[in-house]
């Protein structure tokens, strides 16, 4: 993943990582060509308005010049559609992307959480009790963070 916004990067790999993926980031366009190169990823997350206005734009046309990486899925991931660059945008350009994706992102609810087996029952009360005896041991709730 490519952007110079390093909140955003940090909120992304978090996401994706506790979704399951292998997740690399650069802060900026020629650390992200050569991130690149380094790690082949199976997908690349650029977003367009870094170093220059168009920056993502010049690292997409490095990439796809690039007989060993010209064949990576580019998901574009920008805002630049709602802000006031947005009339300079390259609409008239074909751009050599898999997807587009506009900022800010609304992740997609969850799933709702499945049902138990028809024959699962909570356990007894009892059983969520602390036996009689010495002081019973304190748990702590653990947290991912």
């Amino acid at each position: 993943m490519v952007d110079d916004n390093t909140d955003f990067l940090f909120t992304m790999e978090t996401f994706l990582q506790r979704n399951g993926f292998e997740v690399h980031t650069a802060e900026d366009g020629q650390k992200g060509i050569d991130l690149i190169k380094k790690e082949r990823p199976d997908v690349i997350l650029l977003d367009i308005m870094m170093e220059t206005l168009f920056s993502g734009f010049e690292v997409c046309k490095q990439i796809r010049s690039d007989d060993e990486l010209k064949d990576i899925p580019i998901i574009m991931i920008s805002s630049i559609a709602t802000s006031e660059y947005a009339p300079d945008f390259p609409d008239d350009e074909r751009i050599p992307i898999a997807a587009w994706i506009s900022k800010p992102i609304q992740p997609a609810a969850p799933p709702p959480p499945a049902a138990p087996p028809p024959d699962w029952s909570p356990p007894p009360v009892s059983a969520l009790l602390a036996p009689p005896g010495p002081a019973p041991l304190r748990y702590l709730p653990r947290y991912a963070w």
